[in-house]
């Protein structure tokens, strides 16, 4: 759904009345009947509508997660000091076979310096051994992890083409 003006679109090419009720606040007419009503309030509709999950997913072979695990995922992660999640990622802890999960948050570039902050979670289901949660450690669920750190690669132009240098941790 979105707004255009004073009417509100549906993905299915519908469109809905909006207007202002008596006590000042906006109302959309969600009837098909041409009169508009029955009247909602369009904050009411809009808190209804899900937001849309936008980053990258690099899953290794047997390590997928579903959507309610990365629900979590983001949540802790929220937590940690990532507010928007970019990339969720999952990979081998080498040499053993455990597994962990990257979050990456979006990247914030000033000049040549590009800022992310990166989060290390791992999940009980994935994780052998007695190694828990650490003193200072949030958990949501079965995951649990740390603070978050700070990178910043710094962007090399040398002649036409930009290079990424290693990324100093904070």
């Amino acid at each position: 759904m979105f707004l255009d003006g004073d009417l509100l679109y549906s993905t299915y090419n519908n469109c809905f009345p909006i207007r202002s009720s008596d006590q000042g606040k906006l109302e959309v007419g969600v009837g098909f009947n041409g009169s508009g009503g029955p009247w909602l309030l369009l904050s009411n509709i809009t808190n209804a509508i899900p937001s849309s999950v936008n980053f990258e997913r690099h899953y290794i072979q047997n390590a997928k997660l579903e959507k309610d695990e990365e629900q979590n995922i983001i949540k802790l992660a929220n937590q940690c000091g990532i507010a928007t999640v970019a990339k969720i990622s999952t990979h081998y802890f080498r040499p053993s076979s455990n597994r962990t999960i990257t979050v990456q948050s979006i990247e914030e570039i000033e000049g040549r310096v590009v800022c992310c902050k990166s989060l290390e979670l791992k999940y009980a289901k994935w994780w052998t051994g007695t190694d828990g949660p650490q003193p200072g450690d949030k958990q949501l669920g079965e995951f649990w992890a740390g603070k978050a750190q700070s990178q910043k690669p710094i962007i090399l132009k040398v002649g036409k083409k930009n290079t990424e240098l290693a990324p100093s941790q904070d």
